[in-house]
Formats: C-alpha cells, sequence, structure tokens
C-alpha cells in the first residue's frame, strides 16, 4: 500500500494510462502515431513513435491528436478566443479568481487571478447538447457587450454589474455548522437601490462587459486538453514551480502538475497556424449557390457545420473547416499560390447515422475549364472521416462541390474538416 503517496498523483496516474499515441500530420503531408512528451526550449515536439522518439520542428508541424469538449463547467470563454475549464473562486476588484475549488489538486490550473478584461464570459451549466453548447460558447467570444449579464436557466437575463460570485476554494467560509452554505452571485441593476442576489443554482452563465480581442492568425498554437481546456498559445514556459501556459491574450496559466503528471501528458491536441498554411474558411469566398433537393435551402458554415455548431466527428471538435448541405459549390481564389490541399470528410455527428453525400473538388488551371482533382467515396453518418488529398499546382481557383447520394437530401450536414491549403517551401 503506497501510503506516502497522495490521492491526486495516484488519480493522474491513472487518467494517464489511458494515453496512447495520435495521428501526427507535418507541413510535408507525412502522417504517423505518435505520443506527445514535450516540447523543448528550441521549440522541437519530441514524439515517442514506438520505442523511438522523434523530434519534430514546431514550423513542421500541422496538427497532432483531436479535441473533445466536456459538458461540465465552469468552462471560461477568454478574449483572445480560449475555452478555460477551471473553479470560480472569487470576484474582486477587477480580477477573477480560478483554480481549484475542491482543493484535491486534480485541476490543470492552479489558483490564480485573471484580469476581468480578458474574460468574456463563463459557462456556469453548460447545456448537454452539442450544439446549444457550442452556441453559448459562440455567443460569449462574439459582440461588444457594455454590461454584464447573468443568464438564468429560465431564459431570463439580468443586466447589470457583477458585484460578486460565489466563495470557493481558499476564499470559501468556514462552516462549523456543517451545513450547506446559501451560495449567491450579487448583481447591481440600472435604477435598482439595493444589489439583487440571485442563487447560484439558478445561473447558467456571466457574461462580462467589454470588446473581443483579435485573434492572431498566424505563429500560435491552439492546444486541447484532456479537462476539455482549449487554448490559443503563444509559448510553453518552464518555471521552478512548475509549468505554465503564456496564452495570445498575454495571460499566463500556471499548472501544478508535477514529474508524476506531466502537463504534456493531458494534451489531447496541438494546432500549428504556419505562415505556409491557409484555410479555406478565413479566405473570402468567390461563390457559393446550393440546390434544394425540395425547397429548402441551406447556407455553408464557415468554422461551422451548417446547422451552426462547431464541426463535429466521432465526437471530436474540428477548430476549422466548411460546412457543407447537398447539393452546393463553394468556390475560392487561389491565384496560383499553393502546391496542394488536405483535408478530411466526413458528415457532422449531428446527423448520427443518417445522411449521404459525394464530396469532389475541382480545379481551373486555365479560364472556363475545370478539372476534378478529388472525389470522395459514398460518405455515409457515422462514417470515419476520408482523408483527402488534391494537387493545386498552377491553381487560379479552387471548388468544393456536395452531392447528393442516397435518400435525397436527409441529413445531408457534410464537414470539410480542417481544410486547408499548403505553400510550397521556400
Amino acid at each position: 500500500m503506497p501510503s506516502e503517496r497522495v490521492l491526486p498523483e495516484i488519480l493522474a496516474e491513472l487518467e494517464l494510462a489511458g494515453a496512447g499515441p495520435d495521428r501526427v500530420t507535418l507541413l510535408s503531408g507525412t502522417r504517423f502515431q505518435g505520443a506527445l512528451e514535450n516540447m523543448d526550449e528550441q521549440q522541437q515536439f519530441r514524439f515517442r513513435v514506438g520505442e523511438q522518439v522523434r523530434e519534430i520542428p514546431q514550423a513542421d508541424l500541422t496538427l497532432f491528436g483531436e479535441y473533445r469538449d466536456v459538458e461540465t463547467g465552469p468552462q471560461l470563454a477568454l478574449a483572445d478566443g480560449s475555452v478555460l475549464r477551471a473553479d470560480l473562486l472569487q470576484l474582486e476588484a477587477g480580477q477573477l479568481w480560478i483554480g481549484d475549488a475542491a482543493g484535491l489538486g486534480r485541476g490543470l490550473w492552479s489558483d490564480q487571478r485573471l484580469p476581468l478584461p480578458i474574460v468574456r464570459g463563463v459557462l456556469l451549466q453548460p447545456p448537454a447538447n452539442s450544439l446549444a453548447r457550442d452556441k453559448s460558447l459562440a455567443a460569449m467570444l462574439a459582440g461588444r457587450r457594455a454590461a454584464d449579464e447573468l443568464l438564468l436557466l429560465g431564459g431570463e437575463t439580468l443586466r447589470g454589474t457583477v458585484l460578486s460570485i460565489p466563495l470557493a476554494g481558499k476564499f470559501a467560509p468556514e462552516n462549523p455548522s456543517g451545513k450547506a452554505p446559501l451560495d449567491f452571485f450579487m448583481i447591481s441593476l440600472p435604477g435598482a437601490k439595493e444589489p439583487l442576489k440571485v442563487a447560484a443554482g439558478k445561473v447558467a452563465a456571466i457574461l462580462f462587459r467589454g470588446d473581443p480581442a483579435p485573434i492572431a492568425p498566424r505563429d500560435r498554437l491552439v492546444v486541447g486538453f484532456r479537462d476539455g481546456s482549449l487554448l490559443q498559445v503563444q509559448q510553453f514556459q518552464r518555471m521552478e514551480s512548475g509549468p505554465s501556459v503564456k496564452l495570445v491574450c498575454g495571460q499566463s496559466l500556471q499548472s501544478p502538475l508535477n514529474d508524476a503528471a506531466p502537463l504534456w501528458r493531458q494534451i489531447t491536441l496541438v494546432q500549428n497556424h504556419s505562415p505556409r498554411v491557409t484555410y479555406l474558411s478565413d479566405l473570402p469566398i468567390l461563390g457559393y449557390k446550393q440546390i434544394p433537393f425540395l425547397s429548402l435551402a441551406w447556407r455553408y458554415g464557415a468554422d461551422k457545420n451548417v446547422l451552426g455548431g462547431r464541426p463535429r466527428s466521432g465526437g471530436c471538435v474540428a477548430l476549422k473547416g466548411i460546412g457543407m448541405h447537398s447539393a452546393s459549390r463553394l468556390a475560392y481564389d487561389l491565384g496560383g499560390e499553393f502546391d496542394r490541399l488536405e483535408a478530411e470528410l466526413a458528415l457532422d455527428d449531428q446527423a448520427g447515422l443518417r445522411g449521404s453525400v459525394i464530396g469532389k473538388i475541382l480545379v481551373e488551371r486555365e479560364a472556363g475549364r475545370w478539372t476534378t482533382v478529388y472525389e470522395s467515396p459514398v460518405i455515409r453518418g457515422g462514417d470515419k472521416p476520408a482523408i483527402v488529398t488534391a494537387g493545386l499546382k498552377n491553381a487560379q481557383r479552387v471548388a468544393l462541390l456536395i452531392e447528393f447520394a442516397d435518400h435525397g437530401d436527409e441529413c445531408d450536414y457534410a464537414n470539410w474538416l480542417n481544410i486547408r491549403v499548403i505553400k510550397s517551401a521556400p
């Protein structure tokens, strides 16, 4: 019986037991299975491939692994687009304390303060439905807000200034009686003489006033973690007290994890934004046309499925991509700058086991002459994503087509997952 070891270390090792190799995609198009070990000071990722260690410079990496979000809260949406899974501990003087309310050391992030201007909102009770959850997070990250808002479970919204939140963790008041304390939020409403108390169990989300910050399109990493955190990362840092992550918004997050449970083993996704890679969803479209099977018209989605949620396949969330419905065509101007196209094609998880499409990619190298460079088999709901590669040398324009297959257009929610065009090495 290892009595000298603390419970958090034992639990962390049990969690890590299931961590295995994932697919690594390089800028060259090479793919292999590897387990992420760390990133050194020279910005090189180390992957364990069988008994060997393979070192990959950050500039050569496109994708590693997959990201799965979680249904539990709190989930903090930050101004740079990051989503941070952590408990709320205290709100004071324009700062929000976060950390591990239980004090068991199982959280990925140490107790620390976040400047309130970088916090867009908090999902306290995220919707169980993934589509509703995606839309809730998107609403938090978008648009300017002139006041704080408490979103209540019944659908009501209170606007004003949030003064306090339920105290937790090291800030929780002593409770010698053993009775459960009455947790509540306090919000000052315009025109009201006294602040309003709102029971914590009634609050679904908090939105804070302010403007979203632009996300840097290049030279950053998007990193997903097992706890559901999804961070826009400038740099990984090593400090005496443990590893730290510097975000695009400038905030550094300290982790309490030590050598028994390294932060690296908690990473499930690394997506590198390289100057040589352009995601089609970031380009202006040349034209879009959709032909309804009967009368219902569908729009395409940039980094969304056609229903307005994030593209999902097999329970995993794709951060970039294009959602299209049968039968439709979407075209982009490439100007002959790119060497090849890469993506995966699947029906969105919202289709379940229904839906069936055929995907095609056409390129125009000479004016008016389109050539098919990729055609998928029939893609049905529940199928694994089909890997897509197409040559683009001298291509002036590219067109994505989603066509009918079986059963008309029922649930034909097609996703071009992480579809990107890549320039040749200089």
